[in-house]
């Protein structure tokens, strides 16, 4: 199961970024609308049955993960500039990982680390107003499961 108020973190080539950071304050905190680490894209195989009703049924595999982050930057102690600086830091880091791997990592309460290995896939926008900054981007991933 994956527990998106963990404690996670996007590791690249330029460095890390942390979400939901265990110390708490500022920084980056998935949201809800959070998606695609539970479970990689299903691949099955249908076809329909030549001259005959019914279809044939080959063997399942799983494909890439595609998970959409959507976090938003909290501003305790820091300000607005810090908050820019951090998005701006995500952003290149984010490139980083364009033909490079990265690695997002996660720390679920009472389980070990577990990881997958991620490239930057859909770029990253963000939103809102002054003090309340969202952001939104996508990886991929090759992995058939958490290592």
């Amino acid at each position: 199961m994956y527990e998106r108020s963990a404690p996670q973190q996007l590791r690249t080539p330029l460095g890390n970024v942390d979400f939901n950071p265990a110390a708490g304050g500022d920084g980056f905190y998935l949201t809800d609308e959070t998606t695609g680490f539970d479970e990689p894209e299903l691949r099955v195989p249908v076809e329909d049955a030549a001259q005959t009703d019914g279809a044939l049924l080959y063997d399942g595999k799983t494909g890439a993960w595609h998970p959409v982050v959507v976090a938003e930057y909290l501003i305790d102690t820091g300000d607005i500039a810090d908050r820019n600086a951090a998005i701006d830091d995500l952003r290149a880091k984010l490139r980083s990982i364009l033909a490079a791997d990265g690695e997002w990592a996660i720390t679920a309460t009472g389980q070990p680390e577990r990881t997958l290995t991620v490239r930057y896939e859909q770029k990253l926008v963000s939103s809102g107003g002054a003090q309340l900054k969202r952001v939104i981007f996508g990886l991929v991933s090759p992995d058939v499961d958490w290592s």
